[in-house]
């Protein structure tokens, strides 16, 4: 009877210590993904001249003022490797360095980016300073100064020349790779917040279009001072859905990406990204054609960072076309609380064929060099 009650004994201490054993190891594997998808880098970033750019895989982007060009690495803590971005400005230096207005254009786009700098220069509450990223083909002075005029004499503008990958060795699997689109999707998604002038220089950043346009009325306070009264860390206009072709295989990572991670997914993912008849991807995204955002956030908050460098390494936007509104959306639904995000209702904007109207206003007027197609309505900034 004792050797029975002793073989249970040890039966069931053998039992317990090996489910202790089991949970314990995945309880391990868990938080040693999570702890490796979380940590950041400290790389030394790469000083290289024009002559020596040989490996046309990489992103650069070239300092206006020494000449040289930097390789450009989402693994590099920016901040450690640029103390003072420095910069040549046009009309006037910056009065302070709360926020900067982004673009990302070719001079093909110029009438239409002349027009957006027309409608910044009738419509903001202050001067801001505005930063336009190409590829070469603003250095030009005598283009820089006419879009300097366009802007008056009060507001800043600066041309920052990047250098995008050239040999890209990804195959699309949705039809034929278009690269150019692909490089802007990756630039405005994961690459701009680690560029000097936001990692270094700027706190806040408003990303537009060429084709971005306020249509007033002229705003009654400053979008980043408002930003940093209130503590924001994101600020948006319009949402609306996206293709189910582009985005293709894109849920199944950030499922992937949470589950590694041994991250639920947060109620705002639930409400918004999670279609509640199906249980299915609603394809749900925010418009950042017109996106406030505090840069470190992309940098600095850990799962983000390992989220943004998830999507990277899946090559994706290369892939599947993902697009930067649908990869961002998921970051700011998944890891940002409600009180931090905030939907602007009272500005008025127009983008491509898309336009919602300020609350201030029962309607707004689209100007008539914008009536060239049919447009689309986004009442309350949402649609349909």
């Amino acid at each position: 009877m004792i050797f029975i009650v002793l073989v249970i004994f040890f039966a069931v201490a053998f039992t317990f210590r090996m489910r202790l054993y089991f949970f314990s190891g995945l309880t391990t594997s868990c938080n040693t993904l999570k702890f490796d998808s979380l940590k950041l880098h400290n790389e030394t970033s790469n000083h290289v001249t024009s002559n020596n750019i040989t490996d046309e895989s990489y992103w650069y982007y070239k300092n206006s003022v020494d000449g040289l060009w930097r390789r450009w690495d989402i693994s590099v803590n920016s901040e450690t490797n640029v103390a003072a971005w420095k910069m040549k400005w046009l009309n006037q230096e910056p009065k302070n360095i709360l926020g900067v207005i982004v673009y990302l254009t070719s001079v093909r786009e110029l009438p239409q980016l002349n027009i957006s700098l027309l409608s910044l220069r009738q419509n903001l509450f202050k001067p801001r300073p505005i930063v336009i990223f190409h590829e070469g083909d603003f250095n030009n002075v005598n283009v820089q100064l006419a879009l300097a005029t366009t802007l008056g004499t009060n507001i800043p503008i600066s041309f920052e020349h990047i250098r995008f990958p050239t040999k890209i060795s990804i195959k699309s699997k949705i039809g034929d790779l278009r690269l150019g689109y692909n490089h802007m999707c990756k630039f405005f998604a994961i690459m701009l917040p680690y560029h000097p002038l936001i990692s270094s220089t700027f706190t806040f950043y408003l990303r537009l279009d060429y084709h971005s346009y306020l249509l007033g009325p002229p705003l009654t306070y400053d979008l980043f001072d408002h930003m940093q009264i209130n503590q924001f860390q994101y600020a948006f206009l319009m949402v609306s859905t996206d293709e189910l072709k582009f985005v293709r295989e894109l849920w199944v990572l950030f499922q992937e990406f949470l589950n590694d991670s041994c991250i639920k997914p947060s109620s705002a993912v639930k409400k918004t990204q999670i279609t509640a008849a199906t249980g299915l991807y609603s394809q749900a995204v925010v418009f950042n054609n017109f996106e406030v955002s505090n840069g470190s956030l992309w940098r600095n908050e850990p799962r983000i960072h390992a989220w943004l460098r998830k999507v990277d390494n899946a090559q994706g936007i290369y892939m599947y076309r993902w697009g930067d509104a649908p990869i961002r959306t998921l970051a700011v639904t998944q890891f940002l609380d409600d009180n931090q995000v905030v939907k602007f209702r009272d500005i008025g904007y127009f983008h491509r064929r898309e336009y919602t109207c300020s609350s201030r206003m029962h309607s707004c007027f689209i100007p008539s060099y914008h009536r060239l197609a049919s447009h689309i309505v986004y009442r309350e900034g949402c649609h349909p």
